[in-house]
């Protein structure tokens, strides 16, 4: 009986001891649910009221303790939720208010699951996978991160952009090789112009950049523009897809500091708690400090990607483009860099999408303070927003502005009609595109165009009758038997030089091409007809035009127009006034320079010769082309007539070769001789005076071989009284 007792007494201790350990771990499990009791309660403050009065929930204690199997239904515990406050208070006139506080919804991106890797509750694959899945997030981020830093956001124009523009200008936009012959414009004035009457056959790169200039800063082409006009122009677009971006990121790092709070204010316990609430709710209770360390880091590197991504997106988007189209394009684009964490989500295991889904929010106890009912948060961030949306207007805005100021001026700043060439030596030999300002209209008159449409479609020659055959009335000129080469030396033609080809065409040395079967007569028909002379017919009814600034008539009709006859009322008679240089020599010519008097008429006789008026008119209109850059001169180099060029060759008559010769002198320290009709070298060359002015030129008497004196034009007679002296 005594070994039965002892036995009995022994079973009864184990049991004692098994109860006591048993009462210890419900202790232990009391003692941990009321931690957890205390912090849903302060999470229950910031949820949403309900009208019930209690809700029962089962709970499951999961921990991150390795080994420690699921335990369901362990205790039950109610959880008393308060009742629906009313919206207005017991006395008159007070009004209860929302509560600041915030709480965070875990959102379904791979940043939020890796608040849940490495916990039991998911599973060891599972975190392997998110943990995977938040590192590639990570480096893809980073590296979208650092092109969109270093490539991506290059600024715009910069300072090789700038001098490559101006380079540009100096070895292309301006040179005589890409000079328009057709709109007497240089290709830098063509592009600048950015008119459909002016097409551009090459540059379009330059074009089209310039093109964006003008489309994204109006103002540079037009002053007058109203602020309407300037309101949709490229900079307000630019601040605009900046004040969405920045919308769009300041909402991240509002994401990321809600979730850094809600985190920092979890109770700490030695392992994370994450409890059933509900049949498919859950609720994190607690959270270990190593999962807090952990999850504070993966904000950290959150933090940064996105404040990199703000700043240099900002930058791209000011800098990468102006055009409107792709401003938009990178905004969004910016913004998918932005949403890869929530593409890597997709990834996810379903455990984890189900568990980021029914996680109920992360509550932030502490109350937020407020002013007026704006709390500081509110305030700390909108203040950021606009510090931010200025500090990028004034640091990068501004000084894209100004650089695209000086792209625009480097293309079109300045003069653009003129055009250079340089020679074998490097001198710089440089024109006016268009010296006689002729217009678009007056262009268009002339036949050229037509000349060329006429050979795109044949069928639209007319027909003549030429000696009795009909022959297509074709108004270009061809080289027979020779071939595209032979065509393009003409492009090298100046007007001296296309004078003497047209002689070379028609085989003669100072015929009338006019005559000639081709195209030449047509085309001065055409010409002339333009410039207000219908119905020409024969070079008789060209003479109206012999003496104008219409080189093409005496190109035409040379003989007609007075080329070789040394007293007829031409003065524009060189070459590069469309007479041909044979014309000097030709018999008639010579002839009837021998036949002339060694005799001179006063100033007041010559103000009545038509023939001397006719002079003045032609030598001081071409004076006005040839000065049209300098006509600050012209009152000194005139002044004789009070200024007026054609009043002084009146006024002077002969006199005019002494006064030219010492005016020109003392203004420019150069000798330019009338009497060879030389008034400014080879841009102003005429018939010889001392046709009409023997006496003043010295043709007699002057000392000079016969030879000399013939150079000289000057009168047979003359040279007679020469010989006999």
């Amino acid at each position: 009986g005594t070994e039965l007792l002892r036995e009995a007494l022994e079973t009864m201790e184990r049991r004692l001891h098994r109860l006591e350990s048993s009462v210890k771990e419900e202790r232990e499990q009391i003692r941990l649910l009321g931690k957890q009791e205390v912090g849903l309660e302060a999470w229950r403050e910031t949820m949403p009221t309900s009208p019930r009065s209690s809700l029962k929930r089962s709970n499951s204690n999961l921990t991150d303790k390795g080994g420690t199997a699921r335990r369901e239904g362990t205790s039950d515990f109610a959880l008393k939720v308060a009742d629906a406050s009313p919206v207005s208070g017991g006395s008159e006139g007070e009004v209860a208010r929302p509560s600041a506080s915030e709480k965070y919804d875990f959102e379904e991106s791979i940043w939020d699951a890796a608040i849940f890797a490495g916990h039991p509750c998911i599973g060891r694959g599972a975190s392997c996978h998110v943990v995977m899945l938040l590192v590639l997030n990570l480096l893809v981020q980073s590296i979208f991160v650092a092109i969109t830093a270093t490539v991506l956001a290059r600024p715009t124009f910069s300072e090789e952009d700038l001098a490559g523009l101006m380079t540009w200008r100096i070895n292309v936009g301006q040179s005589v090789k890409y000079y328009d012959k057709l709109t007497f414009t240089s290709l830098s004035e063509r592009i600048c112009l950015q008119s459909p009457d002016y097409p551009i056959e090459m540059s379009s790169g330059i074009s089209g950049t310039l093109g964006m200039i003008t489309s994204y800063y109006p103002a540079l082409t037009d002053e007058n523009m109203s602020y309407a006009n300037l309101l949709f122009g490229g900079p307000t677009l630019t601040l605009l897809a900046m004040m969405c971006w920045c919308l769009t990121t300041m909402a991240e790092f509002q994401s990321v500091w809600r979730l850094f709070e809600a985190v920092a204010c979890l109770p700490t316990s030695r392992h994370t708690q994450v409890l059933k609430s509900g049949e498919e709710d859950f609720v994190i209770a607690s959270m270990s400090v190593s999962r807090k360390a952990f999850f504070m880091f993966v904000l950290l590197c959150r933090f940064a990607i996105v404040t990199v991504l703000w700043y240099s997106g900002c930058i791209y988007l000011v800098n990468y483009s102006i055009d409107a189209g792709d401003l938009i394009l990178n905004a969004v684009a910016l913004e998918v860099i932005l949403n890869v964490d929530q593409a890597f989500f997709n990834l996810a295991p379903t455990m984890v999408k189900n568990l980021i889904k029914h996680t109920e929010p992360l509550p932030a106890p502490k109350r937020t303070p407020q002013i007026a009912g704006l709390d500081w948060k509110t305030m700390t961030f909108t203040i950021v927003f606009f510090s931010s949306l200025i500090f990028m207007a004034v640091v990068e805005i501004l000084p894209l502005l100004a650089r695209i100021e000086t792209a625009y001026d480097n293309l079109c700043d300045g003069n653009t009609n003129f055009t250079y060439g340089m020679d074998p030596n490097y001198l710089v030999w440089m024109s006016d595109t268009n010296p006689w300002n002729t217009s678009l209209k007056e262009v268009a008159k002339y036949p050229h165009l037509k000349t060329i449409r006429e050979a795109i479609y044949p069928q639209t020659v007319p027909k003549w009758k030429m000696q009795g055959v009909t022959v297509a009335a074709d108004m270009a000129l061809r080289k027979m038997g020779r071939g595209v080469d032979a065509i393009a030396v003409v492009e090298t033609y100046d007007v001296a030089e296309s004078t003497e080809a047209v002689q070379r065409l028609t085989g003669t040395t100072c015929g009338e091409p006019f005559d000639f079967p081709g195209g030449v007569k047509r085309y001065t028909i055409e010409a002339l007809a333009a410039q207000g002379l219908p119905n020409v017919t024969r070079c008789e009814d060209i003479l109206p035009f012999c003496v104008s600034h219409l080189n093409l008539a005496r190109l035409a009709c040379p003989v007609t127009c007075g080329c070789d006859n040394p007293t007829s009322n031409l003065a524009l008679s060189q070459s590069m006034d469309g007479c041909p240089s044979a014309c000097a020599s030709t018999a008639w010519h010579q002839s009837t320079l021998q036949e002339l008097p060694c005799t001179e008429k006063s100033a007041a006789q010559m103000r009545q010769d038509p023939v001397w008026k006719a002079y003045a008119s032609q030598i001081s209109a071409r004076i006005y082309r040839v000065m049209d850059r300098h006509k600050s001169l012209l009152p000194e180099l005139c002044a004789a007539g009070g200024g007026d060029c054609e009043e002084m060759f009146l006024a002077l008559g002969c006199g005019i070769v002494p006064y030219y010769k010492e005016t020109v002198l003392k203004m420019v320290g150069q000798m330019y001789d009338p009497c060879e009709g030389n008034f400014m070298g080879e841009a102003l060359m005429t018939r010889p005076l001392s046709i009409l002015c023997p006496i003043t030129c010295r043709c007699p008497g002057a000392g000079l071989s016969a030879e000399a004196l013939q150079a000289r034009s000057c009168p047979g007679k003359c040279l007679n009284e020469s010989a006999s002296r």
